[in-house]
């Protein structure tokens, strides 16, 4: 887990400071392959089913299901093609990752107009920075809880209505079958105890990215 990481915060930065982190079966209504921006497109349409949202009267959360295509696709781009380039890849696919979006209604920053009132802000960006793992969890139908393993918080200080984070879990063979659900508990900004539910079924559909076709040419050799 260290070398990924290492290289998570390179990775995410490329792709959540533009709100948009870039398994994987066709279905009837789109193709199998999809470059990056179509497959973004796809991603943050609910009715595709890998974006859930939450709301109360102060705020919008929301927690979009993230390909690991995407993941290795800021790992990968600008490597030369080559097969070692894949298999070092191929790190990334141990872990499931979610993008969480946290909007204020009132279009202020949420971590200075939200805070509750045991939080001050230095102690919530303490807390999306470092303590999301006793937070986060992801509990499959089967009953088995998968730890947060990892997350990546980008600070705006305060020039942004949205708090953006990656959260990443470990896998296991489980969310293949299963239904499962991310909990997030309250951590101090009046979000609630949230709890976002996913099907396989829709995870399955997710497209393969495009950008990605010259590499998985190798597998098949």
């Amino acid at each position: 887990m260290k070398n990924v990481r290492n290289n998570l915060g390179t990775i995410v930065t490329a792709v959540v400071l533009t709100g948009s982190i870039l398994l994987l079966f066709t279905s009837c209504d789109h193709p199998e392959w999809q470059p990056q921006e179509e497959l973004i497109h796809y991603l943050k349409d609910p009715k595709n089913e890998v974006v859930k949202l939450v709301s109360n009267e102060q705020l919008t959360s929301s927690l979009r299901y993230q390909p690991v295509d995407l993941i290795k696709w800021q790992f990968l781009e600008g490597k030369k093609d080559s097969l070692a380039s894949w298999q070092e890849a191929s790190q990334y696919e141990q872990y499931h990752y979610f993008l969480y979006r946290i909007t204020s209604m009132s279009g202020k920053d949420p971590l200075t107009s939200n805070l509750g009132a045991s939080h001050d802000l230095n102690t919530s960006i303490s807390t999306l920075s470092f303590r999301m793992a006793e937070y986060a969890k992801m509990i499959t139908m089967s009953g088995d809880t998968l730890p947060l393993v990892d997350s990546y918080f980008p600070r705006y200080f305060g020039h942004s209505k949205t708090v953006e984070m990656l959260l990443v879990f470990k896998a296991n063979d489980k969310e293949s079958t299963d239904e499962f659900s991310v909990i997030i508990d309250d951590f101090g900004m009046q979000t609630g105890d949230q709890s976002f539910n996913f099907q396989p079924e829709a995870i399955q559909r997710i497209p393969k990215l495009l950008e990605l076709k010259p590499y998985y040419a190798y597998e098949k050799n």
